[in-house]
Order: structure tokens, then C-alpha cells, then sequence
């Protein structure tokens, strides 16, 4: 007879055993779905995932000013094949799959046309839906394959997919390469392409796209999906030719000085209107390219350019006019026990100031601008502050380097017995080439000091969305007697000054 403790014992028995072979059943189902199941359970997950992505619009193109195309977007494609498309079935697929591979090999020769089966064969068992054939076809590729067998078939019948993207492109190259500048990711956008971008760019769209192994997304047919606008287009006021003529000429010039770098601006007078900028630097193979746009960018002293600000000042408070006469002792002066040499070895003795600015005699205009301010010299930093040379000129693309021009009165520790005379003649004070030149080029329009201007408009699709108007710095720099004398001089420079090489018979 069995007792009841034997029950009990039996009983747990069996518990324990049920427990045990259901937490065997949970392990195996764990180990089943993590080893067996859990990659194709994974791809599964993946291609449940759906998104809203934005596509990118079509970039504007930028022009010259004549119509020439100076940066384009060029349509590439990429071509895929969705191999478990409905209607591609094995009957269709391995009647095509021999000569799609023999055109394939055919027309890349970049492998046979076994290696092309075997790819695609093998892409179909693991059920690829958006294998990738070929990138970056132009356009006129993407039509011959299109005439592919199986290829000719379609999205739908064939699954083929073409997606396409843009690439910038400059026609001309590195003409004013640095001024067209760009627009990439993760980097800062630079010239006219950085400027420019709010109108270049166009609105993205958006469309649905479906997450694939390896984080690729495919595009799947949405009719709520939202189609980019391309973006607007922008005139510059380059023009081709005379930037050719003005990097042809600069390039000269530097390789027959042996110059790091060096740059050439070409503005119309009226308008300010920038005609051609060139900006060239020597590289390691003695070669020189647009690396960086120094006419914006870089400030630097000056030197004898500045003498016109100088004399402008002068003339215009007073202090002398042209045919007054200065002397340039024997080419060396003291100022502070600090010698300042001349242009010319042994000095210019006593001569006109018309004729110091003319042989860019550093003594001549030093001495003129320490006799009229050494007294008051914040007189003729606040002289020059009345030009609008201390300040940015405000361009409309990025980089522009920033002006000094010293005062006494904040300078501090920073302003010395030789500050103004050092000044004088283009030293202590920082410019770029590009101010420099709306200074001059404000002397050449009567007195009025226009802002550079690199583009007259923007248009979409024909359309004009904005025009760019002439802007004014300075409506007028000093008197019209003060110009009729600083135009005398600049003339006399080119007759008989330091710049008589310039007399040709294609300069007026």
C-alpha cells in the first residue's frame, strides 16, 4: 500500500519535470529564432521600415554675363534592378539574364559576361530588390542601356530602377574658378555659390522610401509625394572673355616675377560691376591654379597705392595743392631717428608734389602728411575715416578681408612717433586689393565710391526674381578741384611716372 508522502513525491516529480521541459522549449525557441530564424527575421524588420526622405532639388546654374554657363548641375544615374518585381518571374528572368549579361560585358568591358550572370543570378536567390547594376551614367548611357534585354522591359515588368542625381560642373574650369567658388557638405560655402546659395539651392522634396539590408533605402511609388523646385538661376557680371584676357595677363606677369601669388580685377567704373577676377597661386610643380580668392580676402599693407588717400586727404583739407613744392633731400630721411629711404637711390631734391606722387617719392608724401598733421594727426585719420576705407565694403559673397587704418586717439601702445608717416605711404594700415581698387575706382567716377557688384540678377525659368542696383559707399569722396588734381597726377603716373610701360596704343 502506498502512502501519501509517495503521492506528494511523485507528484513533484512530475512539476519539476513539466518545468523543465518547458524551460527546454522557451532555450531551443530563443536558439531557434537568435541562430535559425533571427537574420531573416531581421530582414523582415528592415523592410517594414518606411520613411519620409527629402530629395534633393536641382541646383540653379550660375552665368556670365554674356549668357555663358560658368556652373551647371549634370544629371548621373544610377541604375539598380529590383529582382523579385512582380512580373519577373523565372520564365522572363532566365530567358533575358544570357543577353542582358553579354550587352552588359559588352558595352562596360569591365568583366565577362559570366561574372555578369553569376552576379545577377545570385542576386535573385537572395531575393535583391534593389541591386545595383552601374553608377553614374551620363545621359546619353542611361538610353542605350535602357534598350537592354529585361532592362527594355521597365520598373514594373523588368524591375528596373533609375535614380538620378547632379554633379556641379564648371565649363570653363578654373576661369574665376575662386569667385564662382562652391557648395559642399560639411565644408563653408565659398563665392557665389556660398552667397548665392538661398536662390541656387531650389526646395527639397519629399518622397517614401523603404529601408533595405546594408541601410540602403529604395524609393517606392507614393502619390502623395512631393516633387523638388529646381533652383533659380544667377547672372553674374563676369565677363568671359576679359576674364580670359585677365587671367592670361596675370599669369604672365607672375611666372616672369617668380610671385607666390598674386591677383587682377577688372570694375566698370559707373556701375561697379566686376568684369573679371583673377586669383592665382604657385604650387609645389611650379604651376599656378586658383586656390584662394586674394582680391576679397587678403589684407595687406598696401604700400605706394595708398599715396592717392594720402594726397586726397591733403589737397582736399588744404594743405597743399599739386604744383606745390616739397623736398626729398638726398632719398633718406629721419623721422624719430628712423631712416626712410626713397624710390630712388640719392632722392629727387626739391620737386612739385604733383611730380612726388608721380615717382612715388615715400619721402615726398611722408613729408607732406607730417607737415600738414603731425600736430593733429587723428586730422587725418578722421580724414581718411570720411573716405569709407576703414570699413568693409559689404560685398555680396563671403570672405571679405577686414580694413585697418589706425587711429591715435584708440591706438594705444599701437600708435608710435612714425605711425602717421609710416602711414603716409601705405604702411601701418591694412586693405585688400579689392578696396583698394573701389577707392581708385571712386576717384575714376567723379568722386562717387560704388559698392563691387558680381551679380545684375536672378531668374527662374526666364522669370526675373531680382535685380542688383548699383550701391553707393561714399556719393562723394572730396571737391571737384581735389579730383581735377589727383586725376592729373594718376595721368601723369602713365606719362611720365612709374608706370610709362603701360603707354600702348590699346590704352586711350
Amino acid at each position: 500500500m502506498e502512502t501519501p508522502g509517495k503521492h506528494m513525491k511523485v507528484r513533484l516529480y512530475l512539476v519539476f519535470t513539466g518545468f523543465l521541459v518547458l524551460a527546454l522549449a522557451v532555450i531551443v525557441s530563443i536558439f531557434k529564432i537568435q541562430l535559425v530564424d533571427g537574420k531573416k527575421l531581421r530582414q523582415q524588420g528592415l523592410e517594414l521600415a518606411t520613411e519620409l526622405r527629402s530629395i534633393k532639388a536641382t541646383r540653379g546654374n550660375i552665368y556670365s554675363s554674356d549668357g555663358g554657363l560658368l556652373a551647371t548641375s549634370i544629371p548621373i544615374f544610377d541604375v539598380r534592378l529590383d529582382l523579385k518585381a512582380d512580373a519577373l518571374t523565372n520564365e522572363v528572368f532566365y530567358d533575358n539574364i544570357d543577353s542582358l549579361s553579354w550587352y552588359l560585358a559588352d558595352y562596360f568591358g569591365d568583366k565577362s559576361a559570366k561574372s555578369y550572370r553569376t552576379e545577377l543570378v545570385n542576386a535573385r536567390k537572395r531575393g535583391a530588390r534593389y541591386h545595383l547594376l552601374k553608377r553614374a551614367l551620363d545621359y546619353n548611357q542611361l538610353q542605350d542601356v535602357k534598350k537592354f534585354p529585361l532592362l527594355n522591359r521597365g520598373r514594373y515588368k523588368g524591375g528596373f530602377i533609375v535614380e538620378k542625381q547632379t554633379i556641379r560642373k564648371k565649363p570653363f574650369s578654373n576661369l574665376a574658378s575662386r569667385t564662382i567658388g562652391y557648395d559642399r557638405e560639411n565644408t563653408q560655402r565659398v563665392g557665389l555659390e556660398g552667397a548665392f546659395n538661398n536662390y541656387l539651392a531650389g526646395v527639397k522634396g519629399l518622397r517614401l522610401e523603404k529601408r533595405l539590408a546594408g541601410g540602403v533605402w529604395m524609393p517606392m511609388e507614393d502619390e502623395n509625394a512631393v516633387d523638388p523646385q529646381d533652383g533659380y538661376d544667377v547672372y553674374s557680371t563676369i565677363d568671359v572673355n576679359i576674364q580670359d584676357v585677365a587671367e592670361n595677363a596675370l599669369y604672365k606677369q607672375l611666372v616672369k616675377s617668380g610671385a607666390d601669388h598674386g591677383c587682377a580685377v577688372l570694375m566698370e567704373v559707373a556701375t561697379g560691376k566686376i568684369k573679371a577676377i583673377a586669383n592665382l597661386k604657385l604650387r609645389a610643380d611650379g604651376s599656378y591654379t586658383e586656390q584662394y580668392n586674394y582680391a576679397v580676402g587678403e589684407a595687406t599693407e598696401p604700400g605706394s597705392t595708398f599715396k592717392l588717400a594720402s594726397l586726397m586727404a591733403a589737397i582736399d583739407d588744404g594743405v597743399v595743392s599739386m604744383n606745390d613744392k616739397i623736398d626729398t633731400k638726398d632719398g633718406v630721411f629721419y623721422y624719430y631717428d628712423v631712416p626712410m629711404n626713397d624710390s630712388k637711390k640719392g632722392g629727387y631734391g626739391v620737386i612739385s608734389v604733383k611730380r612726388a606722387f608721380e615717382v612715388s617719392s615715400n619721402i615726398g608724401v611722408s613729408r607732406i602728411i607730417s607737415n600738414g598733421y603731425s600736430k593733429t594727426p587723428e586730422r587725418f585719420t578722421n580724414k581718411l575715416y570720411s573716405f569709407g576705407i576703414h570699413q568693409k565694403l559689404g560685398l555680396n559673397i563671403p570672405g571679405e578681408g577686414k580694413p585697418k587704418i589706425k587711429n591715435p586717439q584708440e591706438a594705444g601702445k599701437d600708435w608710435s612717433g612714425i605711425s602717421l608717416t609710416q602711414m603716409s605711404i601705405g604702411y601701418e594700415v591694412l586693405m585688400t586689393p579689392l578696396q583698394i581698387l573701389t577707392f581708385y575706382n571712386g576717384v575714376a567716377n567723379d568722386g562717387k565710391m560704388v559698392k563691387p557688384c558680381f551679380v545684375d540678377k536672378v531668374e527662374y525659368n526666364g522669370k526675373r526674381i531680382k535685380e542688383f542696383e548699383t550701391e553707393v559707399i561714399n556719393g562723394k569722396l572730396c571737391s571737384d578741384n581735389t579730383l581735377k588734381q589727383l586725376k592729373a597726377m594718376l595721368e601723369g603716373v602713365v606719362a611720365s611716372g612709374t608706370a610709362t610701360n603701360l603707354q600702348a596704343a590699346h590704352f586711350p
